[in-house]
């Protein structure tokens, strides 16, 4: 699964929604065995790739980009990136995703909870 993912994202333009495909297989591999990964070397860098290729190459838009937007926001805020996170979640405007959250207990509220831990470092509410 990772192989596949990894050879996806390497060979999508920067900035395509493929480039996000390596994350999809961490929240996965999630469900297989209940192990985010977070520590993991390989996960940080299939972050920073994502980071590099798409974050900062400006994602394409796209059908999905919600969904693409919000699990960047959910890896960042188990990592306690929070002002990363917060530009994915202020780049998402009004509209909402539970994608990463939705193997937590209570997603909406996990969601919404991250959600205002980012936006209130900069005293920021969509």
């Amino acid at each position: 699964m990772f192989e596949f993912a990894r050879n996806a994202a390497e060979r999508a333009p920067a900035g395509h929604p493929l480039v996000v495909l390596p994350l999809l297989a961490h929240l996965e591999m999630r469900l297989a065995d209940g192990n985010v990964g977070l520590g993991s070397a390989r996960f940080g860098m299939d972050l920073a790739q994502v980071q590099e290729r798409w974050i900062d190459a400006g994602p394409e838009p796209h059908p999905r980009i919600i969904d693409d937007r919000s699990l960047v926001a959910f890896y960042l805020s188990r990592l306690e990136r929070r002002s990363e996170a917060g530009v994915q979640f202020r780049a998402m405007g009004r509209f909402a995703s539970t994608s990463g959250w939705q193997y937590t207990l209570l997603p909406r509220q996990a969601f919404l909870r991250d959600r205002a831990a980012a936006l209130r470092l900069r005293g920021t509410r969509q």
